[in-house]
């Protein structure tokens, strides 16, 4: 069994996710991406013009006709777009064409409601599969009646070493990855102005919406709790930084829906989890007892919670600690292998 993984986005958390699914020893794999990955042990195809964030058809239909010219050149039995979310906005354009010949997978990882949306979810899943991260989802894709959708866990996929030092007695918050403004940098710098408990602060990855200035300006008050380390970050870097946090606070805003990174590379080394109340990060951490909830974009009530986890602190217990298996990256790549193995079988239509 041949699989074709097709991304047009390398930064964040979709390196090592194509990582684990492409290295996998379970099947043979052909990775479509538009610029070499270092450390990649699959056969990589480069196309620099792979992307699908233009709004021409013309060029949307371009990369589909290079993915089948691949497919078709590769002996590929199965193609997986890794990120569906980029392509919603075609409806599923030339997906049919792709159908016929091979098993399509299509992996979202966020959720967007609206008519139109449900309208391009429920055209982008005829006769394929759909994964997708969160019980939520999971539940929102088959209210649309959407019979191929599979769940599968987000994984946490960096090492989980112990620090070679001791943690100091000031907890340390760390928030990782680009700026991106609907993960709420600026909600929870407001926040922790009016919390009193000790604390400190690592903001560390790639500026996004939010730049360095900016965010030096908003903690100025507390400037001395704070370390920024704006730029990209080798897995090595981020490896270590995760294992000296102690408190994982995710503030995104109420438009974000989808499964999260910082959660569950916090989760897997059992750090309490302090998130939105709403979607799908609401209810993980609620329904897998991971930490506590506030409400979504709520300054003061996420100032509060913050307050009451670093007095009182918070252990996971043996819901908490199922969980924490469930997203082991050796999981999720058994996971998606019995869906390809699914899918495959006959070349079998989904319907």
């Amino acid at each position: 069994m041949k699989i074709l993984f097709v991304d047009d986005m390398l930064w964040g958390h979709h390196i090592p996710y194509l990582k684990a699914l492409a290295d996998s020893h379970f099947y043979e794999s052909v990775v479509l991406i538009p610029e070499k990955v270092p450390g990649l042990a699959a056969e990589q195809i480069v196309c620099e013009k792979l992307s699908f964030d233009t709004k021409k058809i013309s060029d949307y239909m371009e990369c589909i006709n290079f993915i089948e010219n691949q497919a078709q050149k590769k002996k590929a039995d199965i193609i997986h777009f890794l990120n569906g979310d980029k392509i919603m906005r075609y409806f599923g354009l030339g997906m049919g064409r792709l159908s016929r010949n091979w098993s399509v997978v299509i992996t979202f990882h966020h959720f967007f409601s609206g008519f139109l949306r449900k309208i391009s979810y429920q055209m982008m899943s005829v006769h394929r599969m759909v994964v997708v991260h969160t019980d939520c989802f999971y539940i929102k894709m088959k209210h649309y009646h959407i019979g191929g959708v599979s769940q599968i866990e987000y994984p946490g996929f960096l090492q989980k070493k112990k620090p070679n030092m001791k943690h100091s007695e000031i907890p340390m918050i760390g928030m990782y990855g680009a700026t991106r403004y609907e993960k709420g940098v600026d909600i929870l710098l407001e926040a922790l102005k009016k919390v009193k408990a000790p604390f400190r602060l690592r903001i560390a990855g790639m500026e996004g919406d939010f730049l360095q200035p900016e965010i030096e300006k908003m903690c100025a008050s507390y400037k001395d709790k704070v370390f920024l380390d704006m730029r990209f970050l080798t897995e090595e870097e981020l490896e270590d930084y995760w294992n000296h946090t102690d408190l994982v606070v995710l503030p995104y805003r109420i438009n974000f829906d989808g499964a999260s990174g910082q959660l569950t590379e916090g989760v897997s080394r059992g750090l309490p989890i302090i998130g939105p109340s709403h979607g799908s990060l609401g209810d993980m951490i609620q329904r897998n007892h991971l930490g506590r909830v506030f409400q979504t974009e709520n300054v003061d009530d996420l100032a509060k919670v913050i307050e009451e986890v670093l007095k009182s602190g918070f252990s996971y217990d043996d819901v908490a600690k199922e969980y924490q298996k469930r997203i082991g990256p050796e999981r999720f790549c058994e996971k998606y292998y019995d869906l390809y193995r699914k899918v495959n079988v006959g070349n079998t239509k989904l319907t």
